[in-house]
């Protein structure tokens, strides 16, 4: 019995005994698509991500197994009534056949919100249309459907140990404002909050929002202290085959990490290692760009974008405005494909048509912010389209900036995430001027402007921004000709107005002051020299010219000065 029980288990081992690199029967069905799948996926598709688990039938990896679209992706799909598309940052994909695309993107609403025909109350937020939170019973109401958010309650006082979730913390809470309290407060115990000690230079300390556990509750230094790779000291220098990341990379590390491990990315891994070719009106992100290729792979629809120059759609006029040709905005084939989506933007000046709360202020018509995507509460409501900013809470209250420092744009809908409004964070340094912009022998490093906004007209332009102490002169006086007369154009200059006789009349100035709002100059507190106002606005004129020359002002004007100047009459 037993020399028998021997023969077989030698069997058994015989059987599982196979060459190296031979597949056994135990590898059948666990072929993956990371793995075994050699092709490519087609445009619009996305190859499965390495850690989808995903088994291809019959070990068979093609691309029907392994290469999906999301939803947002495909158009043609008609949802019945009761029912709802995924929305467009749904990332559920669909694989195989298209045809699988109507089950697999159509969600029905019976029991949710999209569902309840009721209003909000006023400082309630109604769900997403993409949240599809299951009423009680299929019961939809008020406090299953409405909810609010933690900044909207000043009268809520936590325990010592616990904090109050920040302003930007978008946190909705449903069942009305009984449960404000225990939404709104959380524990802080083992978390940097309670630590009460002081970050070195050079690091900074994490964000109050920041709920990080410290290790066994003990927080310090290393657990709550982080630092950037911008802001290093020491030198280091990156491996071979490996990139360091960029200057507006805000990754931070804490702790002992090693500064070339969190600081250094794998070169393969960017579009900066990728040798291939744009097709003809895309453009290759940057090498400044870390994007990470999917899968370690880049290819077209990784690193080529489009800008909306090339969008030739129409946006709805009543709802929508298309962003401008130069605003930078690139969009990818590999995160979204519908040119529409991306260059069409529905604005707050087109859609929000509510009233914002005392002490915040509306989204310029000009804020090219989309109010419809990335909403905690209703799309283009007042928690997208009206804030306090440094406009209402610093400025309008009398806040100033110190010497050598602008203010924000009065739409500027910067909110600081301490939520304290001061001249740190209301304040800029200035900015350099746009390097394209100016000639080869220009002082690049020592060029700045102050402005903060745009010029509203021509007239706007020379007095505001690039004559006299306007806050762009600087870099109009480096400017190229080419980008002057082209900005001349674009704000409607007329031809007889060129790069050369733009300024003409204006004292020169080397330090140019911040841009004045439109209509606070008044009655012509805002012409250059050799102009007077009239009609609305700054002209020439014969007086204001001979003014110029008698003070001294005679930059610009040399041609009509010189010879007045040199007058002299007989007796």
């Amino acid at each position: 019995m037993k020399n028998s029980l021997i023969i077989i288990l030698s069997a058994c081992f015989v059987i599982l005994a196979v060459a190296p690199g031979h597949e056994t029967t135990m590898d059948h069905g666990y072929a993956k698509c990371s793995t075994h799948f050699t092709g490519v996926c087609p445009p619009g598709t996305t190859q499965r991500e390495e850690h989808d688990m995903h088994h291809c039938e019959n070990d068979n990896c093609n691309v029907q197994e392994c290469c999906g679209a999301r939803c947002s992706q495909i158009d043609n799909i008609t949802c019945r009534a009761d029912q709802i598309k995924r929305g467009e940052h749904d990332w559920h994909m669909v694989y195989g056949d298209i045809s699988k695309a109507q089950e697999e993107c159509c969600m029905d609403t019976h029991g949710t919100c999209n569902a309840w025909n009721g209003v909000c109350p006023a400082g309630t937020q109604r769900r997403h249309s993409m949240d599809l939170h299951q009423c009680d019973d299929g019961n939809c109401n008020e406090n299953e459907c409405c909810g609010q958010t933690c900044s909207q309650f000043d009268n809520i006082t936590c325990r010592a140990d616990q904090m109050k979730r920040g302003e930007h913390d978008g946190h909705m809470f449903y069942g009305g404002q009984q449960r404000a309290q225990e939404e709104c407060c959380m524990d802080t115990h083992g978390t940097c909050m309670s630590w009460d000690g002081s970050c070195p230079a050079g690091s900074v300390r994490r964000h109050p929002n920041d709920m990080h556990h410290c290790e066994h509750g003990n927080c310090n230094e290393n657990e709550c202290c982080g630092r950037q790779c911008n802001a290093v000291q020491v030198p280091f220098a990156c491996p071979e085959g490996t990139t360091r990341r960029g200057e507006h990379d805000g990754h931070q590390f804490y702790g002992n990490a090693v500064v070339t491990d969190e600081c250094c990315i794998k070169s393969s891994l960017i579009c900066k290692s990728w040798t291939g070719t744009c097709p003809a009106g895309t453009e290759k992100r940057s090498d400044d760009d870390m994007h990470h290729c999917s899968n370690g792979v880049c290819n077209e629809d990784e690193c080529c974008g489009r800008s909306c120059r090339s969008f030739t759609g129409t946006c709805d006029e009543a709802t929508e405005e298309r962003r401008r040709d130069d605003d930078g905005h690139m969009f990818y084939a590999n995160s979204y494909t519908n040119p529409h989506t991306e260059c069409c933007v529905k604005t707050c000046g087109k859609n929000f048509k509510g009233t914002c709360p005392a002490g915040f202020m509306q989204r310029h018509a000009d804020d090219f912010h989309d109010c419809s995507r990335h909403t905690q509460g209703e799309p283009c409501g007042v928690s997208e389209c009206c804030a306090q900013t440094c406009q209402t809470q610093y400025f309008d209250k009398g806040g100033s900036c110190p010497e050598g420092k602008m203010p924000r744009s009065p739409h500027d809908f910067h909110q600081p995430s301490s939520g304290k409004f001061n001249a740190d964070e209301c304040c800029n340094e200035p900015s350099r001027c746009e390097a394209s912009q100016l000639r080869s022998d220009a002082p690049v490093d020592t060029l700045f402007h102050v402005c903060n906004r745009s010029p509203e007209s021509c007239q706007d332009l020379l007095s505001s921004f690039i004559c006299g102490n306007g806050c762009y002169s600087q870099c109009w006086q480096w400017g190229k000709p080419e980008w002057g007369t082209d900005a001349l154009a674009q704000f409607g200059c007329p031809a007889n107005i060129t790069v050369e006789n733009a300024c003409n009349g204006f004292p020169p100035s080397s330090a140019p002051g911040p841009s004045p709002s439109p209509g606070t100059c008044k009655q012509g507190e805002c012409c250059g020299q050799g102009t007077e106002y009239k009609n609305g606005h700054c002209v020439p004129s014969y007086g204001a010219m001979e003014g110029a020359c008698k003070e001294g002002n005679t930059k610009g004007l040399e041609w009509f000065c010189n010879p007045i100047n040199d007058i002299k009459c007989d007796k």
